[in-house]
């Protein structure tokens, strides 16, 4: 299975959902999607990752390149991932990876 990347708006803020695994061509589609939604500038970006299966070395590279550059440009990036199973996939690598001491990662949007 491959990415499948939607967007939609939460009161101005666009909401990327990430279905599937980022690998390979799935690197390419979000930074292209990435590229496109900064360009007009939000306060802030969710990164939906609840139903994310994989994500390899460059697509996480990707997301802490974006969240850099929203960072200096004093936008908040926010990582969604509402999934409750702690040995989900996504779940182990941000705990792995300490990703949560990097990126603001919640498990509700009524936490960010």
């Amino acid at each position: 299975m491959s990415i499948n990347i939607t967007i939609s708006d939460l009161n101005g803020t666009p909401v990327l959902e990430l279905k599937g695994r980022v690998k390979g061509e799935g690197d390419e589609k979000l930074q292209k999607t990435m590229e496109s939604v900064i360009q007009n500038k939000p306060a802030k970006v969710v990164i939906d990752v609840s139903n994310t299966a994989y994500i390899d070395s460059h697509g996480l590279g990707i997301i802490i390149y974006f969240h850099k550059m929203l960072q200096n440009e004093n936008c908040t990036m926010i990582i969604l991932n509402a999934n409750p199973d702690p040995e989900s996939y996504m779940n182990r690598l941000i705990e792995i990876t300490n990703l949560d001491k990097v990126l603001n990662v919640v498990k509700s949007l009524k936490d960010a």
